[in-house]
């Protein structure tokens, strides 16, 4: 669960809602009969909680959820009544801004992108439940602050490209890398979305 100014139910023992900066605390109702504001505290407040995103896991039937943060990260899987923290090495990195989840290598297991503030942005490649971190290999490892970053297949090859969105500086906002078989080109210009100046931010 996660509270907020007005708490929304999924018809389920686990409720989300997307969540910006900002303390946040995860709480779980006592049962499916309770009333909206009867919740258990399961985890204390987090020091500037970024978006956060469930995700299905196909290999197994529970869902599961990327924590980011200025002071760690988390990727926790549901396994009843609790949620118990996958691959905390490479997952509990601190300053991650944002994420965004798709199957770049076309595996059938999701992906994540990573982009983090300053330090190299990272691309978990899922093989088959095990994450390891692609970035630098995937030509995605870029060292400028992230605050967006979206998928799409831009070219309709069937494979999923990256959109990246920066703090303002010398360089465009937008950083467009077109996925061919697993590794990204930069198409930026060609792709006619150079931009210097304005402000991103993740969309909650």
């Amino acid at each position: 669960m996660l509270r907020t100014s007005a708490i929304a139910a999924f018809c389920s023992s686990v409720i989300g809602r997307v969540v910006t900066p900002s303390s946040v605390s995860f709480l779980r109702r006592r049962s499916i009969a309770s009333s909206n504001e009867d919740f258990n505290p399961l985890s204390s407040a987090m020091d500037q909680a970024y978006p956060l995103r469930w995700h299905n896991a196909r290999q197994r039937p529970h869902m599961r959820l990327l924590v980011l943060s200025l002071a760690a990260g988390a990727l926790l899987s549901q396994q009843a009544p609790r949620f118990e923290s996958l691959q905390p090495d490479l997952f509990s990195t601190p300053g991650a801004f944002v994420n965004a989840w798709a199957d770049y290598d076309n595996d059938d297991d999701p992906d994540v992108f990573v982009g983090f503030n300053r330090t190299p942005n990272r691309l978990y490649r899922n093989d088959r439940g095990t994450f390891v971190d692609a970035g630098r290999i995937a030509n995605v490892a870029d060292t400028r602050a992230v605050r967006a970053a979206a998928w799409g297949d831009m070219d309709a090859d069937g494979d999923a490209d990256l959109l990246v969105g920066f703090t303002p500086g010398a360089q465009s906002l937008l950083r467009l890398y077109r996925n061919d078989s697993g590794r990204f080109q930069d198409v930026t210009e060609a792709a006619g979305l150079v931009v210097m100046a304005g402000a991103l931010r993740q969309p909650a």
